[in-house]
């Protein structure tokens, strides 16, 4: 009978903590979509975004051909506001960093692509205003 309860009590834990872990991984953006125009900081629209969230990972379309993949993202609620941060990275074109804000159904966010290279680092500064898919 000791044996039963030990491994009940086993199962009762990682139970547990499977769902605590899950719940964890889950943000209030998860779900969400945006798309929307995208441009340089300062200049005009030259392309269209599609970011989305889901089970705690941040995706972005356009990035995606030159290699970025998903990653975790941060949030922090502040009363109407949801602020967001991502870092993707790309095996051959370095990383992007996002920061951005959702208020209601759109996304104000600013991109950061950085990328070593034989003649030293390359650098972009991006902006993205999207609305919900």
């Amino acid at each position: 009978m000791k044996k039963f309860n030990n491994i009940y009590q086993i199962f009762i834990v990682l139970i547990v903590f499977s769902l605590t872990s899950t719940i964890a991984m889950a943000g209030v953006l998860d779900g969400k979509t945006y798309t929307g125009p995208t441009g340089k900081l300062g200049k005009a629209a030259n392309g269209e975004e599609e970011i989305s969230f889901m089970n705690g990972n941040f995706y972005s379309v356009g990035c995606a051909e030159w290699g970025f993949g998903e990653a975790a993202y941060s949030e922090k609620v502040a009363g109407d506001a949801i602020s967001f941060e991502a870092v993707t990275t790309s095996p051959k074109h370095g990383k992007i960093v996002w920061a951005g804000t959702v208020k209601g159904n759109k996304v104000d966010a600013t991109y950061k692509w950085t990328k070593k290279g034989l003649f030293g680092t390359r650098k972009q500064d991006k902006w993205f205003k999207g609305t919900l898919k």
